[in-house]
Formats: C-alpha cells, sequence, structure tokens
C-alpha cells in the first residue's frame, strides 16, 4: 500500500502525540528511566534504590545506602548521560541523589 503525500505512519502519529503533552513524555520517560536503570545498575544498587522520581525535567534518585548515596552522587554526570542515552535525546538536565 503507499501512501499518500498527507499520510503518516502510525509511529510517527504516537510520537506526535507523545510531544504535544510534557504530562505523557514525563510518564513515558519515568518508565523507561525505571526500566533502564535495573538493567544498568545490577542488582547491588537496585537494591538499595527506594524509588526514582521525574519532576522538571530532573531525575530524584533515592538511595538508602549512605556510602552508595556519596559514590553516585560523585558519578552524577555520568548517570546523567546513561539516562539521557537511553531516552534517545537530552531530556534529563540534572540527577538528584538523595
Amino acid at each position: 500500500m503507499m501512501l499518500k503525500h498527507n499520510d503518516i505512519t502510525l509511529k510517527e502519529a504516537l510520537l506526535a502525540y507523545i510531544n504535544s503533552s510534557e504530562k505523557i513524555k514525563r510518564k513515558l520517560y519515568q518508565t523507561k528511566i525505571k526500566m533502564h536503570w535495573e538493567k544498568t545498575m545490577g542488582k547491588p544498587i537496585l537494591k538499595y534504590t527506594t524509588a526514582l522520581n521525574l519532576r522538571k525535567k530532573k531525575l530524584y534518585v533515592h538511595i538508602s545506602s549512605a556510602a552508595l548515596r556519596q559514590e553516585l552522587s560523585l558519578g552524577r554526570d555520568k548517570l546523567l548521560k546513561i539516562m539521557n542515552d537511553s531516552l534517545g535525546e537530552e531530556y534529563l538536565e540534572e540527577v538528584i541523589i538523595k
């Protein structure tokens, strides 16, 4: 089937819908971040991660271990890059470790 000049694919329509609403985009990205956090950080860090929250393009990571919290704080820039890479765009502005 050939597309007409004004037809768009389902993928294009969904991307346009997602990009039209910051609330939808934030919820989608929060889900992606949680999935990627589990894969990237591994079980030891996941065990101490109590929450991942996304607010105003900032990722808040809650860690129950003070030593691990300090170590992750030193690598915030690397975490920011990893998470933005998982989203496919420079969406996050900052990673805050609590």
